[in-house]
């Protein structure tokens, strides 16, 4: 005599799963239908009840019928009327979490799978009907409904781990790309501000970005992609980028490096500010320690100001000036690589900068003849710059540009540093609490 393959309808903690072969129970069978091989058409689900979840699990998906996670997704897709359904409680299942619990119809359950497992030509159906309760103590152990095995179960958790690891490598990446990108933008002005002490502003400016910019034209004729809106959103940051090197550089040629970095590094309040405006909300510590690096660069050129050296005044406002427009090629720069394609906006960013830099030197008519022994230095300081540009643009993506923007301001560490160590450059005491000051601000904005 055959063996009727049994198929049981159970509805448990929210879930609703098939399986054949289930143990019988006193439960009674409402009904036996009868499936062709490969028939996929839905047969009429036997209710089970109305069952509330009480628990959260992931749902099981192993050795179904017909899995649970087809008769949710025909439950949330279609939502049948009354004919033929139970109303019962059915999470709304994503990815295989709990997220949510409502009441809908119960569809037509699809067992059509059923025949070719079992291999016959025709077999019966008997659809069981099964308490949730009755149900729960009987196929605890069976993956596709009931309670789920412990590997499933743990399932969510796993995901949760992987998540968090990603956002924690995603984070660490940011770090790493912007204090790598500090770095070198530490000694590419360095090196810069050195070279205009013996070579025309314009030629070591105009220079060594068009170094860069041939660089980034044989990247860009390799990768044959351009991003139109992010190039354009890099040409407008681009000319704040020529303006503030133009008066970086000139801040170096008339004051020394450690008074005119650490005043430079306040560029870092301008993307933040910018990015709280359109929307980020960067920690309130972060807040704090601009306006105490906004404060330490006030103490840094007090100093300046009482020496009653002209030129150092005209340092100290270059350098003012060079933060404020510095600062907002960093914003622009970091929105046009966060949102597209970060070699465009490096792109276009060198377009904006090298055609103000060259206007500039055109209208001025200043010389953009160099030393050719220079040539090589200046063309490193160009590839040395664009490629700090190109690591802050990867931090951009992987990190809030309210945060990386301040990790990116961290320059002026080395540039100190190397001032120091190369050419012995001394400060007074208050000039010194000053750049300590400012720098603190910039770390503490930056560990927010």
């Amino acid at each position: 005599m055959q063996t009727v393959p049994k198929v049981r309808q159970s509805v448990h903690n929210g879930f609703c799963g098939l399986r054949r072969d289930c143990p019988r129970s006193n439960a009674s069978v409402p009904k036996v239908r009868r499936v062709a091989h490969g028939d996929t058409r839905r047969q009429p689900a036997a209710g089970g009840g109305h069952a509330r979840t009480t628990r959260l699990r992931p749902l099981g998906l192993r050795h179904c019928i017909a899995p649970a996670r087809d008769l949710v997704a025909v439950l949330l897709a279609e939502r049948p009327g009354r004919v033929l359904c139970q109303r019962i409680a059915v999470p709304l299942a994503v990815r295989g979490a709990h997220e949510g619990r409502d009441d809908f119809e119960v569809p037509l359950a699809d067992l059509g799978g059923l025949a070719p497992e079992v291999g016959q030509a025709e077999v019966d159906v008997e659809l069981e009907q099964v308490n949730p309760c009755r149900a729960f103590h009987e196929i605890q152990r069976t993956r596709g409904c009931g309670r789920t095995p412990r590997r499933a179960r743990n399932t969510r958790y796993e995901r949760s781990l992987r998540e968090r690891s990603e956002h924690y490598d995603r984070r660490v990446a940011a770090i790493a790309f912007a204090l790598a990108s500090s770095l070198t933008w530490g000694v590419a002005d360095f090196s810069g501000g050195l070279l205009t002490r013996r070579q025309p502003l314009a030629g070591v400016t105009v220079l060594s970005q068009a170094a860069g910019f041939t660089v980034l034209l044989a990247v860009l004729a390799a990768h044959g992609h351009v991003d139109t809106r992010a190039l354009w959103i890099g040409v407008i940051g681009g000319i704040g980028g020529g303006a503030g090197l133009a008066c970086f550089y000139a801040a170096l040629a008339r004051g020394t490096m450690s008074i005119v970095s650490p005043i430079t590094a306040c560029s870092a309040i301008v993307p933040l500010g910018l990015a709280l405006g359109t929307g980020e909300r960067p920690p309130v510590l972060a807040l704090a320690g601009s306006a105490v690096a906004l404060a330490g660069a006030v103490l840094a050129s007090i100093e300046e100001r009482t020496a009653g050296d002209a030129g150092r005044r005209d340092a100290i406002a270059l350098a003012v000036g060079a933060a404020l427009a510095i600062g907002c090629f960093v914003f622009f720069l970091g929105k046009a690589a966060s949102h597209s394609s970060a070699l465009s906006a490096l792109v276009g960013a060198r377009i904006g900068s090298l055609t103000l830099l060259v206007g500039w030197a055109t209208a001025t008519s200043a010389t953009v003849r160099v030393a050719p022994r220079a040539s090589l230095a200046i063309g490193l300081v160009g590839l040395a710059d664009v490629t700090a540009n190109a690591l802050f643009a990867l931090a951009s993506q992987r990190g809030l540009l309210a945060v990386v923007s301040v990790l990116g301001s961290l320059f002026p560490i080395v540039t100190v540093l190397l001032a120091h160590i190369v050419l012995l450059e001394r400060i007074t005491g208050i000039q010194r609490l000053g750049v300590a000051v400012a720098l603190a601000g910039v770390a503490v904005v930056s560990a927010a």
